[in-house]
């Protein structure tokens, strides 16, 4: 499938393909990749929203000095190589994969460090691995996003 047309997006913000993601072909929209080195904003959507639901809030965040990203998750939107027959298998849509889909993406947009160095980010993915297959309660879970937001990334 082909990236959004940019007349659908707001100035600033880019659509495209990344593939090889986890055996997916990923929609990403982009915003602040003009600069090198900006720390990442991975931004995931929920159900029945897309990448295009962040669309508003990218530039914002692009103009505070971070590199955003957020991609059409597995079985929505533009990203393609999932299994949409009525009756697949729905094992690729576990919390893992979806974890894995979701690193895949940071590491091709080239921020792989950021993962295992920002301590909000790595506390945010282990609680949520941890939660899902588990091993933990959700009220181990990591903290309100909008808590931990200010400053977080930096």
């Amino acid at each position: 499938m082909d990236p959004l047309p940019s007349s659908l997006l707001p100035a600033g913000v880019r659509s495209r393909i990344l593939p090889g993601i986890n055996g997916l072909d990923m929609h990403v929209l982009e915003a602040g990749f003009e600069t090198p080195n900006r720390p990442a904003v991975l931004l995931l959507h929920g159900f029945p929203e897309l990448a295009y639901s962040w669309r508003k809030v990218m530039p914002a965040l692009a103009a505070a000095g971070y590199h955003v990203f957020a991609p059409d998750q597995r079985g929505y939107g533009r990203t393609t190589g999932w299994d949409s027959s009525y009756d697949g298998d729905l094992a690729p849509f576990r919390f893992t994969n979806l974890a894995r889909d979701a690193l895949g993406v940071v590491d091709a947009m080239g921020h792989r460090e950021d993962v295992w160095t920002n301590p909000v980010f790595r506390q945010i993915l282990v609680g949520g691995v941890k939660w899902a297959c588990g091993d933990a309660p959700a009220s181990d879970m990591s903290p309100n996003l909008l808590q931990v937001a200010p400053g977080a990334m930096t």
